[in-house]
């Protein structure tokens, strides 16, 4: 799915991205946001101009987008669509058009997706251009990178005489077909990006405790203690018994008296619980019986002081 880009023609960029070397002229230049669902900012004309005698490339505004998650940018079409023209064919003005990559705060760029030749020549008449290109390569991001979109032209006029050319942004309406030579001016332009680079990878998110079993425990009836489940990923206790699946991170526990899920086995009448601190035993005297807590035992009977 493609990631298409609109450009607005007002607000302020999330940050202040140093305009790229690839511009010799950066003095009118204005910072601007791009986002994927636009702003509803005016359809504006941006229009700079040059008295220049040398060839300078100018550049009239830099678009900036939010943070990306971590991805890898693979070989993909770049296209873009918007209203440019000169004011006088002695400009002899060429579109130009830079998409780079840099880093969260804009210090440090990644690397250049799109730089276009400088072969679409404006004109004098109000119409669209629609230059494609192509990224060639793989680009790996570590979360939190930015697109930025910069848009100039390359003067190349050869006489002093002042000239201009305007470019026209704004992210309200309808957005224009990629069609070269439309001259409605009440559509939105935008660039697109073969890829969607704000999709959140597979293998990112959260996980959860998922799987169809139960976790059970058994204790020591009048043993007392806690039963745990607990780690990245794995299971953790001799104790617990069943099919379960823990995913991501957290504890799963339950108290020993009464564990997570657990049931007290069945009595055996023939024996007695087994207490881990018994009292000391009572003894009766003469011919009574003999206790130990609850276990009674009959005392033998004696005749001539000998047990029967």
């Amino acid at each position: 799915m493609p990631t298409r880009f609109y450009l607005a023609s007002t607000g302020s960029a999330p940050v202040a991205v140093p305009y790229s070397g690839f511009w010799t002229k950066t003095g009118q230049a204005v910072r601007r946001p791009c986002t994927t669902t636009g702003n509803g900012t005016a359809l504006t004309n941006f229009t700079t101009t040059e008295s220049f005698t040398t060839q300078e490339r100018i550049l009239v505004v830099q678009f900036v987008s939010a943070e990306m998650p971590a991805q890898t940018i693979n070989t993909q079409e770049l296209k873009t669509v918007l209203i440019a023209h000169e004011a006088a064919t002695a400009a002899g003005a060429y579109l130009m058009v830079l998409v780079r990559i840099v880093t969260s705060d804009g210090v440090t760029q990644r690397n250049v997706l799109w730089t276009t030749p400088g072969s679409w020549q404006i004109s004098t008449t109000v119409r669209t251009w629609a230059p494609l290109g192509l990224y060639s390569g793989t680009t790996t991001l570590f979360g939190g990178e930015r697109i930025v979109i910069e848009y100039g032209w390359d003067a190349q006029n050869s006489t002093p005489t002042t000239q201009s050319v305007t470019l026209r942004f704004g992210d309200t309406g309808t957005d224009y077909a990629f069609t070269a030579g439309l001259t409605s001016i009440s559509r939105r332009p935008w660039l697109e990006m073969g890829d969607d680079v704000f999709a959140v990878p597979a293998y990112a998110g959260t996980a959860g405790l998922s799987g169809a079993g139960s976790l059970s425990a058994t204790r020591r009836v009048g043993l007392r203690g806690t039963a745990a489940l607990s780690g990245s990923g794995t299971l953790g206790s001799n104790a617990l018994a069943g099919t379960a699946d823990l995913t991501g991170g957290g504890t799963l526990s339950g108290v020993g008296a009464k564990g997570a899920s657990e049931e007290e086995p069945p009595r055996d009448p023939d024996h007695a619980p087994h207490d881990p601190d018994p009292p000391p035993p009572v003894y009766s005297t003469g011919g009574g019986s003999m206790v130990r807590r609850s276990v009674v035992m009959a005392a033998p009977t004696l005749v001539d002081g000998r047990p029967t």
